[in-house]
């Protein structure tokens, strides 16, 4: 007998195919049978008018450490999120050491949340993740910032023979562990100190191993075309398999370049690099306040940065870099302007300041912006997230719609509200992309959200819907299904996912969240 079946529904298989009516047999943690007809089960599940997909894989995420709360996770579940992709953008838990720990987790903490946990290697960080169980599959990557600096720490040059060697090493290390491949965050430190030689280094270590490696690009507004010409080079000399993390145009003097960037992408792979690109279908991005301020600030680490942001001369610095700009550095400030850089979080939950640009954070105090970004970052440590409305919607929308691209939501875990992505993406992808403004058929949607993503990122048995696969099985009414969480409440889940089954496990049932986790590493 089986342990689930679910009946009458129409299944997109998550190949991207044409959907059919059938059934879904799952025995234990396995799909046994699709499409045949039905047969004895413990739970028989109805999905008459309803979309029968594998379970959305998220292809950027910053799960790190959330995902072994439920409580931090059910936005995703309600979403349909049964993967997720973690270790982007050069930040990952591990691979730490007692010097690095506190710093790294402290300039994080914006994007994978507080912890106090950090892990030699990607064996202690997989061991925590299965001892306290996760509500979601993790997939991750290694994080290149926290490898980059146990071997070199914050210094801003390039790594030496001996220490590229090591690096090098130790990420061999970490693949045969069972990492899935690298991130660069080339924008944040010390991956905005990293330079091509390194990339290329560490990219040949992942391509003799035919693992990915997933790119935040140095820079997406005034370079960005240079930033993927550099990663496409890289791919070509290497061999690597290249993901070009949430990509976008930043900064409205630069909008409509992605017809370039999605052009070179396309001439790249038809002279067989291999290249993909994740997106998230909102036009604001959001990350830590310090990435707005010049590289050099970081040099010596979080604490030092807090001291030398209250010196004058600094100030001085600061501002005329960001006037003049700094070769190579991606100057959030010049391009997008203090009028669309909105604070959306700080440590202290001040709320005098959140929801309000930094112009305006500026005037209530009778100062001018920089100084009083500056004054809020030291104040709160450093613990400051900033929703930077840089986008146009025709360029997401040109990117989501590409060929080589698939749904990451680059979903952030600090405390507080940050972004809508985390809770919204895959609901809005249906709601809007499918359902309203119909720009893809919704077997070519469910294949961007699973199949082609699993591909991608080289996740086995998963992503489609087939005999031997885990069970990873979403069933809701396309019409019924929408995300809920805005920029004003990004907090709001979405609606509509009526069954989530995760490895054979409802996690969902008739829209009730279960209290146990399911997922596994």
């Amino acid at each position: 007998m089986l342990d689930i079946q679910i009946r009458n529904g129409i299944i997109y298989d998550g190949t991207g195919g044409a959907p059919y009516r059938g059934c879904v047999d799952i025995l234990g943690d396995r799909i046994v049978s699709v499409g045949q007809g039905d047969r004895e089960a413990g739970i028989v599940i109805d999905a008459a008018g309803k979309c029968v997909c594998p379970g959305f894989v998220d292809a950027h995420s910053h799960c790190d450490l959330a995902a072994v709360s439920l409580w931090e996770m059910e936005g995703c579940l309600r979403q349909g999120v049964t993967s997720c992709v973690a270790g982007n953008c050069g930040f990952s838990p591990f691979p730490l050491t007692k010097q690095t720990n506190k710093s790294v987790l402290h300039y994080s903490e914006g994007i994978l949340g507080s912890s106090s946990w950090g892990y030699e290697d990607f064996c202690s960080y997989r061991q925590m993740l299965k001892r306290e169980k996760t509500a979601v599959n993790v997939i991750s990557l290694v994080g290149h910032g926290s490898l980059h600096i146990k071997h070199l720490g914050y210094a801003r040059r390039e790594a030496s023979r001996r220490e590229l060697l090591a690096m090098c090493e130790e990420l061999e290390q970490l693949l045969e562990q069972g990492a899935a491949g690298l991130s660069f965050g080339l924008i944040y430190v010390p991956g905005v100190y990293t330079g091509e030689q390194e990339v290329r280094a560490l990219a040949e270590v992942l391509a003799r191993r035919d693992r990915i490696l997933a790119v935040h690009l140095r820079n997406e507004g005034a370079g960005l075309l240079q930033s993927v010409e550099e990663m496409l080079r890289v791919a070509e000399m290497t061999g690597v398999r290249v993901q070009l993390s949430h990509h976008k145009v930043m900064g409205e003097a630069y909008w409509g370049r992605s017809v370039q960037t999605l052009a070179k992408v396309r001439e790249a792979k038809e002279r067989g690099i291999r290249v993909s690109l994740d997106v998230y279908p909102y036009t604001a991005a959001c990350s830590t306040a310090m990435v707005l301020l010049p590289p050099w600030v970081l040099e010596h680490g979080t604490q030092e940065a807090m001291e030398i942001l209250q010196q004058e001369a600094a100030y001085e610095r600061i501002a005329g870099d960001l006037q003049d700009g700094i070769l190579g550095w991606e100057n959030l400030v010049k391009s997008c302007g203090y009028d669309r850089l909105v604070v959306v979080r700080t440590g202290s939950r001040d709320g005098t300041v959140q929801g309000k640009t930094l112009r305006q954070v500026a005037k209530e105090r009778g100062t001018e912006p920089l100084r009083s970004l500056l004054e809020l970052l030291v104040r709160e440590q450093g613990e400051v997230n900033v929703k930077i409305m840089g986008m146009c919607a025709q360029d997401v929308q040109r990117i989501l719609l590409d060929e080589a691209a698939v749904i990451g939501s680059d979903g952030l875990y600090a405390p507080g509200a940050t972004h809508p992505r985390k809770n919204g993406t895959f609901g809005r992808i249906i709601r809007d992309f499918v359902g309203e403004q119909k720009l893809l058929p919704m077997e070519k949607a469910i294949w961007k959200m699973t199949g082609r993503t699993a591909e991608i990122f080289g996740i086995s048995h998963r992503g489609v819907l087939k005999t031997g696969n885990f069970a990873d099985v979403l069933a809701f009414h396309p019409e019924k299904f929408r995300d809920r969480a805005d920029y004003e409440h990004p907090e709001r889940f979405a609606v509509g996912m009526d069954e989530v089954i995760l490895n054979g496990k409802l996690a969902i049932r008739e829209g009730i969240l279960s209290k146990n986790k399911y997922g596994c590493v």
